[in-house]
């Protein structure tokens, strides 16, 4: 699925983190999905299955002010014990975070893995945070995830007309493999690109 920036990004904003999604956050996901893609979003109940479902993992990005932190070193980020107030305390203070700040989630990537094959199955951003770098940030944590699962490559589908989304997968290190013809609507054929995740890739 293609990143729903139509313009190149800038460098990662400082102003927000990501972190690794929770059940919790698919009803925003879901919202965010129907945002950038009326045509062909998934509902609550797909999102949910794929971060919940066997070798599926899904990453957003959240205001680095929700009260999420990110580690030293990473590009994830993890719950700290500062939630607002009137949130439940315990084992389950991170979904109870996020269901607090799903409204503020900006973007989203969802992966699936199955052996050494990594699928990317949708990544996207808000409309008024794109060109800030978020979706780089999201695909650099997806594909950290990815590879400490034992992924060795990652492929995904996008819409040969989308000249911005097909720079944006060249800039990662994605090259073309296949095409499937008149694969979207309208007849657009869509390009397979695959990415072979060496140590540093």
């Amino acid at each position: 699925m293609n990143p729903s920036a139509d313009r190149p990004e800038a460098s990662p904003a400082s102003s927000a983190g990501v972190r690794l999604a929770l059940a919790a956050d698919a009803a925003a996901i879901a919202a965010l999905d129907v945002e950038l893609f009326p045509d062909a979003a998934w509902s609550e109940a797909q999102v949910l299955e794929e971060l919940s479902g066997y070798g599926r993992r899904g990453w957003v990005v959240v205001p680095a002010q929700s009260g999420l932190r990110p580690d030293a070193g990473s590009t994830r980020v993890e719950p700290t014990r500062e939630v607002p107030a009137g949130a439940p305390s315990g084992p389950g203070d991170a979904e109870a975070v996020a269901l607090l700040h799903e409204r503020s989630l900006s973007g989203y990537v969802l992966m699936r893995t199955v052996g050494e094959v990594s699928d990317l199955q949708r990544i996207g951003v808000a409309p008024s945070r794109q060109r800030a770098g978020l979706a780089a940030a999201l695909l650099a944590a997806a594909i950290a995830g990815v590879r400490e699962e034992g992924a060795e490559r990652i492929l995904l589908e996008v819409a040969e007309d989308n000249a911005a989304a097909r720079a944006f997968y060249a800039r990662a290190g994605f090259v073309e493999i296949d095409r499937r013809p008149r694969y979207y609507r309208h007849e657009v054929d869509a390009l397979v690109l695959e990415k072979v995740l060496g140590d540093g890739g």
